[in-house]
Order: structure tokens, then sequence, then C-alpha cells
């Protein structure tokens, strides 16, 4: 009889066969099949949109060849865009997911496999590793990736794009391959994708800036195509409604996860920090500079020679 494993169960299990894919550099079962396969499931997930009412526009469309293995970066904007975007792109790829909780023994888990997924634990350091290793194993035999770099759904009033992580132009620079950016968003039912141009990474602090910019701007190219819409037009509740339609598209999938899974870089986490301790911070004639504005700080620390003065809260220093 087969022993019935835990979601959590099943997730180890899944970590540790891919940890001894990564150690013996195993090449991937049923590659040529999921090729083969894939117009069958382009046409599924065509059908399912039409089910849907989902309806598709585009800025562009083409993807530039290359004798390369690509990476396909796309915007993250709810649970949709995976479906739309893999739908319009011809080529075999395998999805970076973290959602191995949410799918595992469903029908929606059992597609992701048939394209081609690889879960990653956000929470767990090693495995973390063993996925950007793999990744790269796996662009090395000259198989094709979709990653959302955001890593999870744009939910900002002002952020265009999410901070990016090292993750996707670290594995472009070291499997030699490209980056295609592909910028998704969604008006209710109405997708409007914009594809790039093929991207070169070759060094990562400026390359995780440039496809962030390149992944920023062709978003604004969709904005910038649609009617603009004045702020007195918009309903006074329209950021709420928008958060719960698309927390309603996957239900049981929280926003918590969504917010736990963002990627906020080192220098913002720090600001934030700063920001927290503000706020509890108790004024007193020892820390009220913190709050002074400019012309306060100057008229009440230095002389007019511009020499620290410190006055009564601290001694004259040259």
């Amino acid at each position: 009889m087969k022993r019935h494993r835990s979601p959590k169960q099943a997730f180890e299990l899944y970590k540790q066969k891919k940890k001894m894919c990564l150690a013996e550099e195993k090449r991937i079962k049923g590659g040529i099949f999921r090729k083969v396969l894939r117009p069958l499931l382009r046409f599924v997930l065509f059908m399912q949109r039409k089910l849907c009412g989902f309806k598709v526009e585009f800025i562009n469309k083409a993807l530039e060849t290359t004798p390369k293995p690509r990476i396909f970066a796309v915007s993250h904007i709810g649970k949709w865009d995976f479906e739309i975007v893999n739908e319009i792109i011809k080529p075999q790829f395998y999805t970076l997911a973290a959602d191995f909780m949410n799918m595992n023994g469903k029908l929606s888990g059992f597609f992701m496999n048939a394209f081609g997924v690889i879960f990653v634990d956000e929470y767990d350091k090693e495995d973390r590793h063993n996925t950007k290793e793999l990744l790269k194993l796996y662009l090395k035999q000259g198989n094709n990736l979709m990653m959302f770099p955001e890593a999870a759904w744009n939910f900002s009033e002002n952020e265009i794009i999410y901070d990016i992580s090292w993750g996707c132009v670290e594995a472009a620079i070291d499997a030699n391959a490209v980056i295609v950016p592909i910028s998704v968003e969604q008006f209710g039912k109405r997708f409007v994708i914009n594809v790039g141009r093929n991207f070169t990474p070759s060094e990562k602090e400026t390359s995780i800036v440039e496809l962030r910019d390149a992944m920023a701007t062709m978003k604004w190219e969709i904005w910038d195509r649609e009617k603009i819409t004045t702020r007195r037009e918009l309903p006074y509740d329209y950021w709420e409604r928008f958060i719960r339609e698309r927390i309603a598209e996957w239900p049981g999938y929280s926003i918590h996860e969504q917010i736990t899974n963002t990627y906020i870089p080192r220098a913002k986490k720090e600001y934030f920090e700063v920001l927290r301790d503000m706020r509890r911070l108790k004024i007193s004639s020892k820390n009220a500079f913190l709050i002074m504005g400019l012309d306060m700080f100057i008229k009440t620390y230095t002389t007019h020679e511009g020499i620290y003065s410190g006055g009564e809260h601290g001694s004259s220093e040259s």
C-alpha cells in the first residue's frame, strides 16, 4: 500500500531528488516528450483563456532568434500571467516557481509538471543555492527557462517593476544564455503583453539595473498606449479592489505569501529599519537634530564659520 505523504513531506522529498540530480549532473528526463507535447498544451491554454473570457493584446509579440538558450524574464501581475505568456511562447521552457505547497496534488500542479517546472523553497538557504545551480545546469544543457524576477505579484502603487535579485542575470552570465524581457499588464480580463529584445548580461551589478529598466520601460509603453485616466475618475477604493481581484484569482494563496516572497535589497531593508526605529524614537533635547530641517540644524549646530559648535548639546570641535 502506497504511503500517503503530507505536502511538507512531499516537498522535502522533491528537494532531496533535486539535490541528487544536481550532484550527478543528470540530463533532464522527459525533455523531448515535453517538446512534442507543447503544441497540445498551448492549445489547452488557448481554450482555457477563451472559456475564461480573457483577451490578449500585444505591443510586440515577436521573439528574436538566437542559438543560445533563453531566459524569459516576465513581470508578475497575478496568477494568470503564467498561463497567458506560456500560451504565446512557442519554444519549450522550464519555469521557476515557489508554489509547491499550493500546487502539490492539484490539477494546476499536474499541468505545471507537464510544461516543466523547477520548484524552490524560498525559506531554505540550501535549496535556494541548489536551485540556482540547477538552473545553470538546465541552461547549459540547452534548455530555456521562464523566471519572474520580481518573485511576487506586483502590488505596489508606485514601483513599475519591483527590485529584482541577482538570480536571473547570474544564471544567464554563467550559462552564456540571453534574457528575453517580457512585460505584462492586466486590465480586468484584458492582458497587454510587450516582448523585448534579447538582452545579453555582462556584469551583475550593471546588468540587473539594465534588465529592471528594460522591463519598466516596456511596461510604461503598455500604460502609454492606454487611455489616460485622471485621479478623479478612479473609484475611491480602486487599489483595494485591485488587490481583492488578484487574491480572488487563487483561493488559498494568501497576500502574506506574496509579501514574504518579495525581494528587498539590503540597502532598502536598512532604510526601512531606520524608518521603523524613527517611529519608535522618543524625541529629547539630545536627539532633536534627527528631525530638524536643514536651516534649523545649521542654526543650532554650526557657527557662522561653518565649524561644528554643538551648543548646549555638545562641546565645540574643529
